[in-house]
């Protein structure tokens, strides 16, 4: 049966549910926690235990926990991870809010016509119902019956997909088992790792990450022999450490820094370099206490010494970072990290790198001149021979409006270079 089938027929069965008995409980739940947050109360908070408890409406839950729905009520479940399963709550046993009216009951064949009507409805209506003339002769006892049959084999589907229902938290278990076994296959790693991947862009999934044990299996596959491991290996670590200070903390103290920089330096694969210096900018990006660590075991110098033979690719990333740290993460960012920046040692760094041909890429010198304007060198005569092969570059037509405006900001540079030499101002 199709999910939207079956989500919509869960959300119209509790339009008919039977009103419970008065005084009725939740099965597993604390008996003194409220169903829904009373009016003006906090219901931010859920605490969680061993037992299934209703969840109220509003209130935000902490990762790790597992979480199903009474697809009949439309109400929410959750207890702390690897607690023995409790039966679920009795749909009978889902009282109304306190102080709620309760619905009137309908009779049999109001119940019969509701049903047939939500039955209708469906996306894929039951076959019994496609054949107008026979259900014409049918007596309205025969009609209900029918009706009756039908929703009751539908229910039990429902019931099925709620049993089999596989939570993010169980898929990110099973992909890390395939990542940490030793015996694993480089096509079951490869496909492992970037489900993975995908799965921790969500930050929740990220946190939860490392209460699965999954972050220590990432860093260890960053010593993995063949290529393509180490590089998936670094981009999911930087997928999940990226802007998320719980999760980089965590990585820090399992020692992925100094992995990392060991990978950006002298790895034989380009892919893998890239990727392990995606993970460093992840890390270090708006995180002053990542950024000094980093600085603490020579991770800047480092970036500093890849400059001047590194692959292109290579020399973009560490550019663009630079100037990530000295511009979105100014006020935010390490001080200490900032001067070590900006000091003569990188811009001599920056400076010695050759232009490339604006036609053949222009990413990286974009990020070679958004590194100058952050660094203001004061050696006009390093500068010159960059804006002049940027001035009599040959593009296409379309890129001229793009030149003339990258020609003009190398200009501005060079000419407040020149100011500085006659000690005014820059501009």
């Amino acid at each position: 049966m199709a999910l939207r089938t079956l989500l919509i027929l869960s959300l119209a069965t509790a339009a008919l549910a039977a009103a419970p008995p008065e005084g009725a409980t939740l099965t597993g739940a604390d008996a003194s926690t409220p169903a829904t947050c009373a009016a003006g109360a906090a219901c931010n908070t859920f605490a969680p235990t061993a037992e299934w408890q209703e969840v109220p409406d509003g209130a935000e839950l902490p990762p790790g926990l597992d979480v199903k729905m009474n697809l009949k009520s439309g109400k929410q479940f959750a207890r702390l991870t690897g607690a023995a399963a409790a039966a679920p709550p009795p749909l009978e046993a889902v009282h109304a809010a306190e102080g709620a009216a309760a619905a009137p009951e309908l009779s049999p064949a109001q119940k019969s016509a509701e049903m047939h009507r939500i039955l209708l409805a469906l996306p894929q209506p039951p076959p019994e119902f496609g054949d107008e003339a026979a259900l014409r002769k049918l007596t309205p006892a025969q009609r209900q019956e029918l009706v009756r049959r039908v929703w009751k084999r539908r229910q039990a589907a429902l019931a099925s997909t709620q049993e089999n229902v596989v939570t993010e938290f169980d898929t990110m278990k099973q992909l890390i088992a395939h990542v940490s076994a030793e015996d694993a296959q480089t096509h079951v790693l490869l496909r492992a790792l970037e489900d993975l991947e995908y799965m921790v862009t969500k930050t929740d999934n990220a946190r939860d990450l490392h209460k699965a044990d999954g972050l220590a299996p990432l860093v260890l596959r960053l010593r993995h022999p063949e290529d393509a491991v180490r590089a998936h290996a670094a981009w999911a670590l930087g997928t999940a450490v990226k802007l998320d200070s719980l999760v980089q903390g965590q990585a820090i103290s399992l020692g992925a820094p100094k992995q990392l920089m060991q990978l950006a330096q002298s790895d034989a694969s380009e892919a893998a370099r890239v990727k392990a210096l995606y993970a460093i900018g992840s890390l270090v990006r708006d995180s002053k206490s990542a950024q000094e660590h980093l600085h603490g075991i020579g991770g800047f110098d480092a970036l500093r010494g890849l400059l001047p033979e590194g692959p292109r690719a290579v020399q973009k990333k560490v550019l663009a970072l630079v100037t990530d740290i000295l511009t979105l993460d100014a006020g935010t960012g390490s001080a200490t990290v900032a001067a070590n920046l900006r000091s003569e040692a990188w811009r001599a760094a920056v400076i010695s790198l050759p232009a490339i041909e604006l036609g053949e890429d222009w990413d990286a010198n974009e990020a070679l001149l958004a590194l100058l304007e952050q660094l203001q060198p004061a050696g006009c005569e390093r500068i010159t021979p960059l804006v002049s092969a940027w001035a009599s570059a040959k593009v296409d037509d379309e890129w001229r409006d793009e030149r003339v405006a990258f020609v003009a900001r190398a200009q501005k540079l060079l000419v407040g270079c020149a100011m500085q030499q006659f000690g005014r101002v820059s501009i």
